[in-house]
């Protein structure tokens, strides 16, 4: 039975001994032996199916193919196309082209797809990418076929999220934009060349605060993104939004604002745009809390960051104001009242609460009214923001200080100012009072606030 590089032969052929000796009772024993022996070897030749034995050299599979391939576990093992794609990504093979079809391509596992419109089409949206051809983690990139052609990449509509919650166009064959399979639907990796650089930690655009039509309850905030409080999520309100301060919060433009209970008279609010990071849905809250921790998050929200800052006033309503960068500033024709103090401990810090921000810069309007005094000095000062016991023998301990008067009678002297306050929202000032009996004055016009974009 020996192999002759295609097939099997006998060495003895038994019937036909038969038939040519037809008296004979016997076979010869060597022959069937031999026979056997022959049979063995041909046997232990063999690739068996049950895995129990290997190859002793390369196999020529004369251009078949090797079908049903489990997928592999260990660097030795032999892989299918579509690990090969999963594991090399974009960089595997050339473009392939598909044309849209209501609305779905069906890829039959490329890394790099070419999308045309359907029946040549001026536009058309891509819902869907059938994704039947792929496993959990893989990655494709797309662009438009023809520049000509516009693809609409659709969020939300079908299989798709962007990252940036939009739709996006390619519509030249410079654009790109990859996508990450789940194993349920594709998610947006990156695209090019449009999309922003990726924001620092404390970097904001646009996101620009203003009384809306109802000025006294309403805020207007403008497109524009930002990094969430962990640094490692983009947060992208796609268009601008209104929200009401005296309305328990609902999602929406043009919906209540105030994470919990009612809004109150001459109270701080934090600004915060907030997402649901499973549907990448981005909103606005208002709250009194200036860290993640303290706010009360709609249901399924979970990325916030810090976006700015308004103040009500004594009838609960939001004090008009201008907001340009991280300067927020009070429109009223007079400055806003923060501390009155007429019981001044001569040289004694004291301390006085303000509505800026906590651990940002108030605009400050000073003023000292003593109708008394006629000591030779009247002295001023303020506290470093974050010094929580100030030296008065340590200059780097007072920050601002003001020469009110050399002498003689003071009806009032007014100074402007711009320091911290502490993280508290709380300034620290004492007085070298002199005779007479000093109301001290803080007023505010406004305040940067250098924690946007940085909220914790």
């Amino acid at each position: 039975m020996g192999w002759s590089g295609a097939t099997f032969t006998l060495l003895h052929d038994f019937s036909a001994f038969r038939d040519a000796n037809p008296g004979a009772e016997y076979i010869d024993a060597d022959d069937v032996d031999e026979q056997f022996t022959d049979i063995k070897g041909g046997l232990e030749a063999l690739l068996l199916r049950d895995g129990s034995n290997s190859p002793s050299g390369s196999i020529n599979w004369n251009g078949q193919l090797i079908t049903n391939l489990g997928a592999p576990t260990a660097s030795a093992h032999a892989a299918r196309r579509q690990d090969v794609n999963k594991a090399i990504g974009p960089a595997m093979g050339g473009l392939t082209e598909y044309t849209i079809a209501s609305g779905a391509v069906t890829p039959a596992g490329q890394a790099q797809l070419t999308i045309d419109t359907e029946s040549d089409a001026a536009s058309d949206d891509l819902v869907t990418i059938t994704a039947t051809n792929y496993t959990s983690d893989q990655i494709v990139m797309l662009r438009a076929n023809n520049a000509a052609r516009s693809v609409v990449v659709k969020h939300g509509s079908g299989n798709v999220n962007t990252a940036w919650n939009d739709d996006v166009t390619l519509d030249t064959l410079e654009k790109w934009v990859m996508l990450r399979y789940d194993g349920t639907d594709w998610h947006e990796v990156l695209r090019s060349p449009d999309l922003p650089t990726l924001p620092m930690r404390e970097h904001v655009v646009g996101l620009v605060l203003s009384n809306d039509t109802d000025t006294d309850h309403d805020v207007n905030i403008t497109a524009g993104f930002c990094v969430d409080t962990t640094g490692v999520d983009v947060l992208h309100l796609t268009s601008e939004i209104t929200k009401q301060i005296d309305t328990t919060w609902a999602e929406g433009d043009d919906q209540g604002g105030l994470d919990t209970g009612t809004v109150a008279a001459d109270t701080l609010y934090a600004v915060w745009l907030v997402m649901r990071s499973d549907t990448r849905v981005v909103d606005v809250l208002f709250s009194t809390s200036f860290t993640k921790a303290g706010l009360t998050l709609p249901t399924n929200y979970d990325r916030a960051q810090l976006i700015g800052a308004v103040t009500t006033d004594s009838s609960s309503n939001i004090l008009a104001f201008k907001h340009a960068g991280i300067v927020f500033s009070y429109t009223a024709d007079t400055p806003i009242n923060f501390i009155t103090d007429s019981t001044i401990t001569d040289s004694a810090w004291e301390t006085g609460t303000t509505l800026t921000p906590p651990n940002c810069i108030g605009h400050f309007q000073v003023a000292i009214n003593n109708t008394s005094h006629n000591s030779t000095g009247q002295y001023l000062f303020f506290a470093r923001g974050d010094t929580t016991s100030p030296d008065t023998s340590v200059a780097a301990d007072q920050i601002a200080g003001m020469l009110l008067s050399g002498g003689g009678n003071i009806l009032r002297v007014f100074g402007v100012l711009n320091f911290q306050v502490d993280g508290s929202s709380q300034v620290q000032y004492r007085m070298l009072e002199g005779a007479g009996t000093t109301t001290f004055y803080l007023n505010a016009y406004g305040f940067e606030m250098v924690t946007r974009g940085m909220g914790t």
